[in-house]
């Protein structure tokens, strides 16, 4: 979405804003209170970095970090900054083995140390994991997790930067369930088996879409992408692109593939790896996995099962994919 002026973003994730902005306008004091932006893959968090660039032109100074940090001239850099600093990409500060964990140490010492306030930003995944080993969270007291928006949220995101007509079509129908209960006959004292049918209400209702408006049925629509997407304004955008057909959407086709994941240990070591950096390149991967793992193998093994893509030089999390993964590496406790 073009959003350069970043005022969607203000209005989509008001109370963040609001948090960021008391924190930059208290910035000033010896003992700053540093912050940490975090958010899952695909969630807003790049715009609403550039929201708070445009706002505050000439008191942040931003340094992506965009690949894996492999030396101390980024640390020098970052130290150099006059005035508030903005870092993001910050799980790029580390890597998950022994060792890893030296440049981040020498960035959270430079926090601890710094009188002027340092902003970062953080894979939601990594910081979770790093807030569990090493209680991150200390050193950032302002902690500002990005919200999934809601429907009117979805909504205002779309039609801020989405010039096409599109039409909205409600072809919700009754759906019946394969489900079956049990129930007890007490005349005869057995208990039988049946089928049971599970009624879409919401399908019925949705028929009156003349008496209801195409107010109301775009209101329900953006709804049910809200609620497919978690909220998650990348994964509501290829959901909604997914589902234009011929100019229209239908409410039946705001749906996530299915996935029935079951990887190997390398297959989901890689894909844990990804989904917890917002884009990760090939020679990253080779850095963080050593020699114990095959990636290219793995990383062709994701691609065909739709759960990663590649974007310029960068593999990241497919956006439709990103809850199946997440649910998944959450069972097998490879992200948190």
């Amino acid at each position: 979405m073009n959003d350069a002026d970043g005022g969607v973003h203000a209005s989509l994730f008001a109370d963040e804003v609001k948090t960021l902005d008391e924190a930059i306008n208290a910035a000033g004091t010896p003992s700053p209170a540093h912050v940490a932006i975090c958010a899952e893959p695909h969630a807003g968090i790049a715009p609403l970095i550039d929201m708070l660039l445009n706002r505050y032109p000439a008191r942040i100074t931003h340094y992506p970090l965009l690949t894996l940090v492999h030396g101390d001239s980024v640390l020098s850099d970052i130290r150099r900054i006059h005035g508030i600093s903005l870092i993001s990409g910050c799980e790029n500060l580390f890597v998950r083995r022994i060792g890893g964990f030296t440049f981040l140490e020498e960035f959270l010492s430079h926090v601890a140390a710094s009188e002027e306030l340092v902003i970062t930003a953080w894979n939601i995944h990594a910081w979770r994991y790093l807030e569990e080993v090493y209680g991150i969270g200390r050193y950032f007291p302002v902690q500002v997790p990005l919200s999934p928006l809601d429907g009117p949220a979805i909504k205002a995101y779309f039609q801020s930067g989405d010039g096409r007509e599109i039409g909205f079509v409600d072809d919700a129908a009754m759906v019946r369930s394969s489900a079956r209960r049990t129930i007890h006959i007490p005349f005869i004292d057995k208990d039988y088996e049946i089928p049971w049918p599970d009624i879409d209400t919401g399908g019925v209702q949705g028929k009156n879409t003349a008496a209801e408006g195409a107010g109301a049925l775009e209101d329900r629509i953006f709804d049910r992408l809200a609620d497919v997407s978690g909220g998650n304004t990348g994964v509501a955008a290829r959901i909604l692109d997914d589902a234009i057909k011929d100019g229209e959407i239908r409410i039946s086709d705001l749906k996530l593939p299915e996935f029935d994941l079951d990887l190997d240990l390398a297959d989901a070591f890689i894909l844990a790896q990804i989904i917890s950096r917002d884009g990760v390149r090939a020679t990253d991967l080779q850095t963080i996995c050593g020699e114990g793992i095959q990636e290219s193998a793995s990383l062709y093994r994701l691609e065909t099962l739709g759960l990663i893509e590649l974007r310029g030089e960068e593999y990241q999390i497919s956006p439709q994919a990103l809850q199946a993964a997440t649910a998944y590496l959450r069972r097998i406790r490879m992200v948190w």
